[in-house]
């Protein structure tokens, strides 16, 4: 009896706490608890904290199985062994990463190290496991489907209200100017994408719905999530939606029904036509996707041209997380008219030349081969009658996202969709070959040993849950350092960040930002105080990244350039920026720092040709649609000019004391 108390309440908490990271990650950000980054950085810290949880109890549940491990061999030959590979290489491709440690724990903003694949993999395995070993799959199948709709369709309200200007939170660039909406994503393409896996789930339940009022709901839940994807101007979700309308009438209704297959067809041309021909933002925005002369179609195809470009003798791959890396070579001035000045894309926004960049041929090999391999399990199991209608909207929501992905990038919330989509298709593939087991089936011979493993993964996994939180109250560290910095309180930003680095934070980008901040203010510290705190704080940080020598990266040879300045080591400076000047021409914040270096130097001259060279590699104003984008332009001009001016000041007030 006890252990079937044990086991009734473990199963309850595995079930809450999926249920958990399908309803709480896409709609969960940083407004709860405020930190610097908070977006990615606060879903992905979500997912691990539930996701630990559920490994734990998983493995309590699984251990006390008997044959557990027979069973699971079969499984993992069948359905994991390709996703585990690509796991594998990836981690692999560190060897030659020119930012190893960015590859192993991923960038702050993206979170797409190994360790987050290797939490997404621990993901598709013990939901596919707990689904496939459950005696009633198909009610908790449904349940996660209620419960990703239900995630979708608050995510969909949320963008509704932002594009008609009803937000509860101010953002820079709001969905009633901008006509983009991006809800709790972040950003509307993220929307867009993630919006596609869940869109043609309400149909589902609409078919299997009895109440008239359930049906109602998951219809309005349905057209809901329309109108997200409309008001997130995500044109690469559009073609998504589009692409696989056209598919699925081609596959399923061709041969079988020309009536449907007709007037679904009739729809969509009906629709693009009033797309193309439509004066409204949004047809005016869908129209744009085809002109590569300007605008974000522009300025992919630079990107995707510089990809291709860095993709040339690196058919291994540069390593996870370094796509910037391998992109920074290659930049143009009039990147600054799509982004802020000085930004370098750090995805090519094309999932094969993204999959190239990171883990190369063989990755995108191994990749092609799993999404097959998914897409076919999908497909047959519409063939065999598995549950068709299910399959067939599965199918559908993988394949819209796949198109979508052509023109954007995975994120957080959309990949682990991505990765409970393709358990729950394996699990309605499966066919039960083997005895759905539970505990005390046969007599265990080796239950202490048992029980000793179930305390190392307790503690295993309670320890990762505490490093989550320690990232989170680094990540707020940084937070107030900035705001600090802002106020103009030098020392308490400087004391706040030293708390940050003597919790020893696993993404360097704290200590490269933090050098970056300091550099460019430096000179404007009022008095001898903060600039000897911001020294003691500069030679601290200069330990940690100077002990990083396998890291080769652009901005992290850029931060010790800045940091021997800093420190008065000029000559190593100057080496290191004639480095980096070889390496990316182009990018003005080269040439910026070196003229800062220079004024250090007292060598004026040198100052005011750097500062110059800066200004000659920006776009002209009237080149910029973006107000923020323009703002900050205008800013980075201003402060050039004004240390112009200074430098001028400083010339004629020598000439007159001459």
């Amino acid at each position: 009896m006890k252990s079937v108390f044990i086991k009734k309440w473990v199963d309850f908490f595995i079930d809450f706490f999926i249920l958990a990271i399908v309803f709480l990650v896409p709609i969960y950000f940083g407004v709860f608890f405020i930190s610097a980054n908070p977006f990615e950085f606060q879903k992905m810290l979500i997912f691990k904290i539930f996701l630990l949880l559920l490994v734990f109890l998983s493995f309590l549940k699984f251990i006390f199985y008997p044959k557990f491990l027979s069973y699971f061999s079969i499984l993992f030959k069948k359905y994991f062994l390709i996703a585990f590979s690509l796991l594998v290489l990836s981690l692999i491709t560190m060897i030659w990463s020119a930012n190893p440690h960015l590859s192993f724990y991923g960038s702050i903003d993206r979170q797409m190290g190994w360790v987050s694949e290797f939490y997404f993999f621990l993901f598709f395995i013990i939901i596919s496991l707990n689904l496939i070993f459950s005696k009633n799959k198909e009610r908790k199948i449904k349940n996660i489907v209620v419960t990703a709709v239900i995630s979708a369709t608050l995510v969909s309200i949320y963008a509704i209200c932002q594009f008609f200007g009803y937000d509860f939170l101010i953002w820079e660039e709001p969905a009633v100017i901008t006509k983009r909406a991006m809800s709790t994503l972040g950003q509307p393409n993220f929307l867009g994408s993630f919006i596609l896996l869940t869109l043609p789930l309400p149909l589902y339940l609409f078919d299997k719905g009895k109440n008239l009022r359930i049906k109602i709901f998951w219809i309005l839940s349905f057209a809901l999530q329309l109108l997200a994807i409309i008001f997130s101007g995500s044109r690469g979700a559009w073609m998504g939606l589009i692409g696989v309308s056209l598919l699925c009438l081609v596959v399923f209704y061709y041969q079988k029904n020309k009536k449907i297959f007709f007037i679904g067809l009739a729809g969509i041309i009906a629709v693009v036509l009033i797309l193309m021909l439509g004066q409204n933002i949004i047809s005016q925005r869908f129209k744009s996707a085809f002109d590569v002369s300007q605008g974000s179609s522009s300025v992919r195809s630079s990107i995707w041209l510089a990809s291709l470009k860095s993709i040339n003798g690196k058919d291994w791959g540069h390593g996870l997380e370094n796509q910037k890396e391998a992109i920074w070579t290659y930049y143009q001035p009039d990147w600054a008219i799509f982004s802020k000045v000085n930004v370098v894309f750090d995805r090519a926004h094309n999932l094969f030349l993204d999959t190239v960049l990171t883990v190369g041929l063989i990755g995108l090999f191994l990749w092609i081969c799993f999404y097959y391999f998914i897409l076919n399990l999908s497909f047959k199991n519409i063939v065999d009658d598995k549950d068709p209608l299910l399959s067939l909207v599965l199918f559908w929501s993988l394949v819209s996202y796949l198109i979508s992905l052509f023109f954007n990038f995975s994120v957080v919330a959309t990949t682990i969709y991505f990765w409970l989509i393709s358990s729950i298709i394996i699990t309605v593939n499966h066919s039960d070959s083997f005895k759905v087991f539970s505990w005390g089936d046969e007599k265990d011979k080796k239950s202490v040993l048992k029980k000793v493993f179930v305390l190392i993964v307790l503690f295993l996994c309670l320890m990762g849950i505490w490093r989550e939180t320690k990232n989170l109250s680094i990540d707020y560290y940084f937070l107030k350092t900035k705001q600090f910095f802002y106020q103009q309180e030098v020392p308490a930003a400087i004391l706040t960040f030293s708390y940050l680095r003597k919790e020893n934070p696993v993404y360097y980008e704290y200590y490269y930002d933090f050098i970056d901040i300091v550099f460019n203010n430096f000179n404007n510290f009022k008095d001898i105080a903060s600039k000897e705190m911001a020294m003691d704080e500069i030679k601290a940080i200069s330990k940690i990244i100077e002990s990083d020598n396998r890291n080769k990266s652009f901005r992290h040879e850029f931060s010790r350039a800045q940091t021997s300045v800093l420190l008065g080591n000029f000559f190593e400076a100057e080496k290191i920026f004639d480095k980096l000047e070889e390496k990316s021409p182009y990018y003005p914040n080269i040439y910026f720092k070196r003229a800062k270096m220079s004024i250090m130097m007292s060598d004026f001259s040198s100052a005011e040709n750097y500062f110059k060279k800066t200004l000659t590699l920006l776009p002209p104003d009237n080149s910029l649609n973006s107000e923020i984008n323009l703002k900050a332009l205008q800013s980075y001009k201003a402060l050039l000019r004004k240390e112009l001016k200074s430098i001028e000041d400083n010339k004629n007030d020598i000439n007159l004391d001459n």
